[in-house]
């Protein structure tokens, strides 16, 4: 005979997280620094992309004109230009970088005489 799974009460999860001293000190201590993140990151993002949709300048916020300046953008040779360039250098470099760190991560795993001490080093580098 089976019983029906319970059901959990609505606002349980946050009941539980918050009930909790030690998880309520956890949250609080971390608090801060999602703050700083918030002003240092997010908010320069998000203001920039509030004046891209605006006729702005360096001194001043125009009208609002919607996706005009990302179809002008577009619409531009030496951007799209620029954006491909981007593109390829960056699918290429990530390759190489790609390839050139599974080569060094196979090389270290095979046998060699020092081995040990170069594995040493690197822990110490990442800081293991």
């Amino acid at each position: 005979m089976t019983t029906a799974p319970k059901q959990k009460k609505r606002g349980s999860w946050l009941k539980e997280e918050f009930g909790n001293p030690e998880r309520r000190t956890a949250y609080y201590m971390v608090l801060p620094a999602l703050l700083i993140i918030m002003i240092v990151a997010v908010y320069p993002v998000l203001s920039s992309v509030w004046l891209s949709l605006h006729a702005a300048t360096i001194t001043q916020t125009g009208a609002f004109v919607g996706f005009e300046n990302y179809v002008e953008m577009f619409q531009n040779d030496d951007f799209l230009s620029g954006l491909k360039n981007t593109v390829i250098f960056t699918v290429v470099s990530v390759f190489f970088e790609f390839l050139i760190g599974l080569g060094i991560a196979l090389a270290i795993n095979r046998a060699f005489r020092g081995r040990g001490l170069s594995r040493r080093s690197s822990r110490l580098q990442c800081g293991g």
